[in-house]
């Protein structure tokens, strides 16, 4: 179970949440309640092995995806943007790390849609990384016709889980408060933008 208040895993029958305290409200189970409980058991486990084990699950195309598009977008920030430069290096690793924490969101939010919904995940074991970011190129930026729709509910986990990481970097880091709001603006869409990415690839890997 995920404590609604600080999305952090905790026991089942827990009645406080051990983390932030915040009494754990019983609620009637709906399918997105389901579908955030399952993402959040991927994307926020706290057990280093456990998590290690996921991150098997990750198709080998996919994570190679993952690694170029928070790559790109971290290093397009630093270059866009004096004001990050003169961060501590901390702050840099931890803005880093959420670029790449986000973007694997992409995947676990398309591996959780299919568990809640009792579909088998497809292979998506060596599939072309080239071919895939040419498509993706093609429907998700090229041609705004072509661009293709995400489903509400994973768009809402997305946000969601944009929301808790911005939430966690302002309040670990007081100098991320100084930056002009632009630049904060640019984190948040570039967060909200690689599972998003990340999301897509994954549908057009099924095709391929």
């Amino acid at each position: 179970m995920v404590c609604s208040n600080c999305q952090k895993t905790i026991d089942d029958d827990s009645k406080f949440c051990q983390f932030c305290g915040a009494e754990v409200k019983e609620t009637k189970p709906q399918k997105g309640d389901e579908l955030w409980q399952a993402f959040t058991e991927l994307s926020f486990e706290q057990d280093k092995d456990k998590r290690q084990r996921n991150h098997q699950l990750i198709p080998s195309s996919i994570r190679e995806i993952i690694k170029r598009f928070s790559t790109n977008l971290f290093e397009s920030l630093k270059e866009q943007n004096n004001s990050v430069l003169v961060l501590s290096y901390s702050t840099l690793e931890d803005i880093k790390n959420s670029y790449y924490f986000l973007a694997e969101d992409g995947f676990w939010v398309y591996f959780a849609k299919r568990k809640v919904e009792g579909q088998e995940t497809p292979n998506l074991e060596g599939k072309d990384v080239e071919k895939l970011l040419e498509q993706w190129n093609d429907e998700f930026v090229k041609s705004k016709a072509k661009k293709k729709k995400v489903e509400n509910d994973i768009l809402e986990i997305i946000i969601a889980s944009k929301n808790v990481q911005i939430n966690q970097l302002l309040e670990n880091h007081e100098e991320l408060k100084k930056l002009p709001a632009r630049v904060i603006e640019k984190i948040q869409a570039d967060l909200t933008l690689m599972p998003y990415w990340v999301y897509g690839c994954c549908l057009l890997s099924e095709k391929e």
